[in-house]
């Protein structure tokens, strides 16, 4: 991974991979908080810098 982010190459298998990863997780994790009763959505929807993360909202579980 150093290698890759010292190349700056996003075609990288190895940034591809991240990148798959990231979204698996993210996925994960927002079906596993909605489970539980919390309203979350993408990061992406809120703020679009913010690839990856979720966001976690304090007011009803969202319907999704």
């Amino acid at each position: 991974m150093r290698a890759a982010a010292e190349r700056q190459d996003p075609a990288a298998p190895e940034w591809k991979r991240y990148a798959e990863v990231v979204l698996l997780m993210q996925t994960a994790l927002i079906g596993i908080l909605r489970l539980a009763g919390f309203s979350v959505v993408r990061a992406e929807e809120v703020d679009d810098v913010a690839e990856g993360d979720v966001y976690v909202h304090a007011d009803t579980p969202s319907s999704s």
